[in-house]
């Protein structure tokens, strides 16, 4: 099974227990995150057509560069998903306004002065390059 079909499958699956927990959350959530949503869905398309191309690419093409992309298009998501979750579980830099909810918005530049936030990013990291050599190992 492709590496690709797992994490995709388990971030249907936060999303769809985050919609649970949370539901009260998830109206303001979805206002709050629209632009980063929107990357993130980017970068796990062009990510998973990267993979996909790569494992079934013709040997006359090297699929290193394609492999490359995938990684670093991983390592942005999952900086771009620490950082949302920082914010939700922190509140620095939102700017909530129940009516209109449009007009919300979060001001990044409070979290990225957060100490907090920084050894927050940091663990998760090392998690999850711990947890990816569970995954990729060579054969």
């Amino acid at each position: 099974m492709p590496i690709w079909e797992i994490t995709g499958t388990m971030i249907v699956f936060f999303v769809v227990e985050l919609e649970l927990i949370y539901s009260s959350l998830t109206p303001i959530a979805s206002y709050l995150f629209i632009p980063v949503v929107g990357l993130f869905v980017l970068l796990l398309v062009l990510r998973n057509a990267s993979i996909i191309y790569a494992e079934f690419i013709w040997k006359k093409v090297d699929s290193k560069p394609l492999y490359m992309f995938y990684a670093v298009t991983t390592f942005l998501m999952v900086v771009g998903f620490v950082t949302a979750i920082a914010i939700l579980m922190t509140g620095l830099g939102i700017h909530l306004v129940l009516k209109p909810l449009d007009a919300s918005y979060i001001n990044y530049l409070p979290i990225l002065g957060s100490g907090v936030y920084w050894v927050f990013l940091i663990g998760a990291l090392f998690i999850s390059f711990g947890m990816s050599q569970v995954f990729l190992q060579d054969s």
